[in-house]
């Protein structure tokens, strides 16, 4: 493309403020997350008045570093890309939760968490493409798209920073436009910036994406439409989300998961830990203490769910499915097949420590559970034997707050288990009061 063919279409900044107007009606809680680019989204969100009643924050990682610390972890590959998105986006989309659980929002499934991250024109060349990548995370769904602007093969400095300037504002109108489509709205309008158009694509993160988003630039200058489609599952569960599949057998398709998360075995059993629970819902305990695990051990948790419950029977295909959805681009999770009780696990992950809550641990070391005191012994001694250690996590039980030293343990397998510091009184029940779901 020659300078020539260059051109840089106004933005109407009076359609930004009456569709935010729109998106505030909604009661939507939007927190957002961007990378490599900006151009008003923030000022527009803010500049309508009532902006405390919908935005729970809006974070800039423009330095890598800046965006490693967010995601608590190197991107895999490249940082713009719609993969790097989706994590950006579902890190937002939780830890809005956190922020709109301590606000009081009574709705927190009302929760919209987005991450935008570009590569656009600088003061230097720079291979590869001018794009961006932007994704959006609702409750169940996770939605990306990808757009590729056009590359001129020289250009002035004015020029750049003109260039610069309008992509940053293309940038952030996409990432409004894909909140509104999102949610079902009308989008702001587009010109096309030239003659030659826009490359505008959807990428499929993984088959874990209950939706994706389809998108097509249209030669007749309309604004394009996102077009959501269903992704079959595939309940025969060759390879639930190429983590683990049901036999423990590891198995990996997806490309975007980094190599230490790409299944449990004896090789990487030193490098994580294992965190079991139900996580009906996941909340943002849980993800505060598998945060505080990995800073006390420098190694990665990993949450675990088992399609089999010591009380309450089998669950179904869906409903495991449903909880394992939540950590979507966001953390890893291995679904066990019947291993309902630690020494379970343990046998299936030998060598693994594992995380428990305080009031589990005492149902752990409840000798009912094993037929009687040796049976007990007998269970602990097959810990040792395993490898098996537990990181303790203190828990309210009723009106106290119990922890590893309100617990008696016999001397001998006293060394299996560690305290760990950390108290967020939350529960799966009151946030799924708290979201409707109970």
């Amino acid at each position: 493309m020659s300078d020539m063919d260059l051109e840089f279409p106004p933005v109407d900044h009076t359609q930004w403020d009456e569709m935010v107007t729109c998106l505030r009606a909604t009661g939507t809680q939007l927190y957002i997350v961007s990378t490599g680019a900006t151009g008003g989204l923030l000022s527009a969100l803010w500049r309508v008045p009532g902006a405390s009643k919908n935005l729970l924050g809006f974070r800039f990682c423009y330095a890598n570093e800046e965006l490693v610390d967010f995601l608590g972890k190197q991107p895999d590959g490249s940082f713009c890309s719609d993969e790097t998105a989706a994590k950006m986006a579902a890190h937002a989309y939780w830890h809005g939760r956190e922020l709109a659980y301590r606000r009081g929002v009574a709705d927190l499934n009302s929760v919209v968490g987005v991450g935008m991250t570009a590569a656009v024109t600088t003061d230097r060349d720079h291979r590869g493409a001018d794009k961006v990548s932007i994704a959006v995370k609702t409750h169940g769904t996770l939605f990306t798209f990808d757009a590729t602007f056009p590359k001129p093969e020289s250009i002035e400095f004015l020029d750049r920073q003109r260039y610069r300037h309008w992509q940053g504002e293309m940038c952030d109108m996409l990432t409004l436009n894909a909140i509104l489509s999102t949610l079902g709205m009308a989008q702001i309008g587009i010109s096309n910036p030239t003659n030659r158009g826009w490359r505008m694509e959807s990428n499929q993160l993984s088959a874990s994406i209950p939706g994706i988003a389809f998108s097509k630039w249209r030669p007749d200058r309309k604004p394009y439409r996102f077009h959501h489609a269903q992704i079959q599952r595939d309940h025969r569960f060759d390879s639930i989300y190429g983590w683990i599949n049901w036999d423990q057998k590891p198995s990996c398709d997806d490309e975007s998961l980094g190599e230490e998360w790409r299944y449990v075995t004896n090789d990487n059993a030193d490098q994580i830990v294992l965190y079991p629970g139900s996580f009906a819902p996941l909340t943002h305990g849980h993800i505060g203490v598998a945060k505080m695990i990995e800073q006390m051990t420098g190694k990665h948790v990993v949450f675990e769910l088992t399609n089999t419950h010591p009380n309450k029977g089998r669950m179904s295909d869906e409903d495991m499915l449903w909880r394992a959805d939540q950590f979507t681009a966001f953390a890893p999770v291995v679904l066990s097949d019947n291993a309902p009780l630690y020494v379970d696990k343990a046998r299936c992950y030998p060598g693994v420590p594992m995380v428990v809550g305080a009031d589990a641990l005492k149902q752990l070391l409840d000798e009912r559970h094993y037929g009687g005191y040796q049976g007990l012994r007998n269970a602990l001694d097959e810990f040792v034997a395993l490898g098996t250690t537990f990181y303790v996590v203190g828990r309210k039980v009723e009106n106290n707050f119990l922890t590893l030293n309100d617990i008696p343990i016999m001397a001998k397998y006293r060394h299996l288990f560690h305290d760990v510091s950390f108290r967020k009184d939350i529960s799966s029940t009151e946030l799924r009061n708290r979201a409707g779901q109970a």
